[in-house]
């Protein structure tokens, strides 16, 4: 396979709208495989790529697994698949979520480094949380470049506050910028090739074939007391990680931040399916304390009742909780 350049993006809350910007600026002989990946629903409609190839002069397609690295083409990830790039074609597995992503941009960014190193460019723009900051990382420890968009002009900045906090950035630009440093980079030629980590190339393997090796998970981190969200799995701590990572044997895989924020919505749930159980309870009693009452059965009756007005008391408490908003945003920063 020839040199070509590869540019990742990665985007999530407000990313329609900026890749629109982005796409619109890039001229139609950008000699470079362009690749990006939008957080969307796992049940959403594949309209992205559609609706973004007529936003500008290059050609917009679908990811397929199997597709071969075109450059001239701008490959987007499909809803519930992730998008890795090999040595000369994509693939595609659904596997777990990364960062309760998928897509996830962590992969992108992670698999492209792994197998295109110095080739690379990867720019992570608006959004919420840190998915594709551990993966700015990997592209620049592999001799890439990585590009930031300046949180002053994203429509969410948290994701390139974080990027810019925790990941070794090249620049910080604005979409104007960014869309003339692509261009630039396009035409320059890549720096020396660089080694790439074995602990990197073992999760490009995961994210590709989860559960393939419990044993090669065991090399990667130590384990933890904690359990995965998602599976109810033991996690291990992937130490040489920046920002700190979690994975489980089955592959679903954490920042710190992603973590918190499915344990919280695992916790609202139990809560809910707390809330729900009482009421059920007192509709149950409800047709006891009926029965207790026809019959007369006086001391059933006072008892069901007490219970009843138990029950309405807790469910009240717990509802009160979680519509206090307490679980709302559990992890994100304040703005300045």
């Amino acid at each position: 396979m020839k040199d070509i350049t590869i540019i990742v993006m990665g985007a999530s809350m407000g990313g329609f709208n900026t890749y629109r910007k982005l796409l619109s600026l890039l001229p139609a002989d950008l000699d470079a495989a362009i690749f990006l990946v939008q957080h969307v629903g796992k049940m959403s409609e594949d309209i992205l790529a559609p609706l973004l190839d007529k936003c500008g002069p290059l050609t917009v397609v679908e990811a397929r697994d199997g597709a071969k690295i075109e450059p001239g083409i701008i490959q987007v990830a499909r809803p519930g698949h992730h998008l890795l790039i090999k040595e000369e074609q994509i693939s595609t597995p659904v596997g777990p979520g990364i960062n309760r992503n998928r897509p996830s941009i962590d992969v992108l960014f992670k698999s492209a480094a792994a197998y295109h190193g110095s080739r690379v460019t990867a720019v992570l723009m608006t959004g919420y949380q840190d998915d594709g900051v551990d993966g700015l990382n990997s592209v620049k420890l592999c001799g890439g470049r990585t590009l930031v968009q300046d949180p002053e002009e994203a429509e969410y900045p948290e994701l390139p506050k974080n990027a810019i906090q925790y990941a070794q950035v090249d620049h910080v630009l604005s979409i104007e910028a960014i869309a003339a440093k692509l261009t630039e980079k396009a035409q320059q030629s890549p720096s020396k090739p660089v080694t790439v980590p074995d602990e990197l190339l073992k999760e490009i393997r995961i994210y590709e074939h989860p559960m393939s090796s419990i044993e090669k998970l065991e090399e990667m981190g130590a384990p933890t007391s904690l359990t995965c969200p998602e599976c109810g799995g033991a996690l291990r701590h992937l130490e040489k990680n920046s920002p700190s990572r979690y994975i489980c044997h089955t592959g679903h895989s954490f920042t710190e931040k992603s973590l918190l924020q499915g344990q919280t919505e695992k916790i609202e749930e139990a809560l809910w399916g707390a809330v729900r159980m009482m009421k059920e309870r007192v509709r149950i009693l409800n047709r006891m304390v009926h029965g207790s009452n026809e019959k007369g059965m006086k001391k059933n009756f006072e008892y069901d009742l007490q219970k009843i007005e138990e029950l309405n008391d807790q469910a009240r408490i717990i509802s009160d909780f979680i519509l206090s908003g307490v679980f709302l945003n559990p992890v994100r920063e304040k703005e300045n």
